[in-house]
C-alpha cells in the first residue's frame, strides 16, 4: 500500500480522478468503486498505529475534500469510515484482525446500517431486525430499507432485536445465504451510493461477526465518531457553495450584491463551524452534545449556502445538470440522513433515551 503522504496529494488525486466522475455518479447512479478501493491503496482509511484524534481529524478532513467535488462521494467515505470505526471498536478479534486491515487498504468496501437503530435510540421506530440465539450464531429476520455503500463482496454494520431488553451488533458480508439485496436508485440525489433494500431471511450470523452482545451500552461508545465525520460532508458542500457565489459576484453588473445573507455571513459561519469540528476531531475530551449541536448547525448552513448560490447563479444554476442544483440537492440529503434535523433537534431536547 502506497502512503499518501500530504493533504496536498490527497487534495489532487481527489479533484483530479473524480472530478470526471461526479456527473455519471449525479446525474446515472454510478458508484465509485474503483475510485474509493484506489483512496484506500493510498492508504487513506489507514487507522493503524494512530490515536482516536488522529482518526477523527482524518476522516473528517477526508470527507470533506471529497464534498467539495461530489457529496455523494464523500457520503460513501463516510460509510468506509463508519465500517471501519464498527471494526476497530468492536469486541470481535476476528473483525479486527481479518475484516478491518481490508476496509483499511480499500480492498473491501464497507456500509454503515444504522439509521433505524439510531432512530430506534431516539424513540423514533421499532428496531427492524430480529435475532434469536442459536448454537452457532444468531439467526436474523427482516428489512432495512436504506444501506449504503454496498455492492458484491461488500460489509455492513447491523443491530438486531433479541428481546425488549437486548439488542446485538454485527458486521456481515452482503453474501450470506437468506440476504438479498435490491438496489435504490430513485432518490432526486445521491443515487451513485451504492443503497440497497437489504432484506433477512433466516440469515446465520457467526458469533465471530457480532461486535457487541449490548448494542444499547456499545451504541453510545461510537456515536460521537458516527455524527462527527458526517459534519464533513457538509463542510465540503458549504465551501464548493461559497466558491461559487465567488465566481458570481460581479455577474450581471454586480446586482447579487442585494441577495442575503451576504457572501461574508456565510464565510463567517463556515470558519467558525470548521474551526470547532476539528477542535472537536482532535480533543480526546468532549462532548456529545456539542457534536450534535455543530452537526445540526452544519445541516441547516449547507442548504442556507447552497440555496444563495442557486440565487446567485440564476437561471444556469436552474438547469438539471448544473453543479449549484446537485449541492442544493446534496445538502438537502445531509439535512435528512440519519440523523436527520428533526432527529437531532429532538435529541438536543430530550436526549437519545438509551435503554
Amino acid at each position: 500500500m502506497t502512503s499518501l503522504l500530504t493533504w496536498t496529494e490527497i487534495e489532487d488525486y481527489i479533484q483530479q480522478n473524480l472530478t470526471p466522475l461526479v456527473t455519471a455518479i449525479d446525474q446515472h447512479a454510478y458508484y465509485p468503486a474503483d475510485f474509493l478501493k484506489e483512496l484506500g491503496k493510498k492508504g487513506a482509511y489507514q487507522v493503524t498505529g494512530k490515536t482516536s484524534e488522529e482518526i477523527d481529524t482524518q476522516f473528517l478532513r477526508l470527507i470533506e475534500e471529497a464534498g467539495k467535488v461530489c457529496g455523494t462521494t464523500a457520503f460513501t467515505i463516510w460509510c468506509q469510515a463508519a465500517a471501519i470505526l464498527y471494526a476497530r471498536n468492536g469486541e470481535s478479534n476476528y473483525i479486527k484482525e481479518k475484516l478491518l486491515p481490508l476496509l483499511e487498504s480499500g480492498e473491501v468496501l464497507g456500509g454503515t446500517g444504522l439509521s433505524n437503530p439510531m432512530k430506534y435510540y431516539a424513540g423514533m421506530e421499532e428496531v427492524r431486525l430480529t435475532a434469536v440465539l442459536e448454537e452457532n450464531g444468531y439467526r436474523i429476520n427482516g428489512v432495512l430499507p436504506f444501506v449504503s455503500n454496498l455492492g458484491p463482496g461488500h460489509w455492513f454494520g447491523i443491530i438486531a432485536q433479541v428481546s425488549e431488553e437486548q439488542r446485538i451488533m454485527a458486521l456481515l458480508p452482503s453474501d450470506l445465504l437468506g440476504l438479498s439485496l435490491t438496489e435504490v436508485t430513485n432518490f432526486i440525489g445521491i443515487n451513485g451510493s451504492g443503497t440497497y433494500k437489504c432484506c433477512f431471511k433466516d440469515v446465520l450470523i457467526p458469533k465471530e461477526y457480532i461486535l457487541s452482545e449490548d448494542a444499547d451500552q456499545w451504541i453510545p461508545t461510537i456515536r460521537p465518531q458516527f455524527v462527527l465525520y458526517q459534519i464533513g460532508i457538509a463542510l465540503g458542500i458549504i465551501e464548493s457553495s461559497i466558491t461559487s457565489i465567488k465566481h458570481l459576484k460581479n455577474k450581471q453588473k454586480g446586482v447579487n450584491h442585494y441577495i442575503h445573507p451576504s457572501i461574508e455571513e456565510l464565510e463567517e459561519r463556515t470558519s467558525s463551524a470548521r474551526k470547532l469540528a476539528f477542535q472537536l476531531a482532535e480533543n480526546p475530551i468532549r462532548e456529545t452534545q456539542d457534536i450534535m449541536n455543530l452537526r445540526l448547525g452544519g445541516a441547516y448552513l449547507s442548504v442556507d449556502a447552497t440555496n444563495i448560490a442557486m440565487l446567485h447563479n440564476g437561471a444556469a444554476g436552474y438547469m438539471e445538470q448544473s453543479n449549484t442544483f446537485r449541492r442544493l440537492r446534496e445538502a438537502h440529503f445531509v439535512a435528512s440522513v440519519t440523523p436527520a434535523i428533526k432527529q437531532l433537534e429532538k435529541v438536543l431536547e430530550k436526549g437519545w433515551g438509551d435503554h
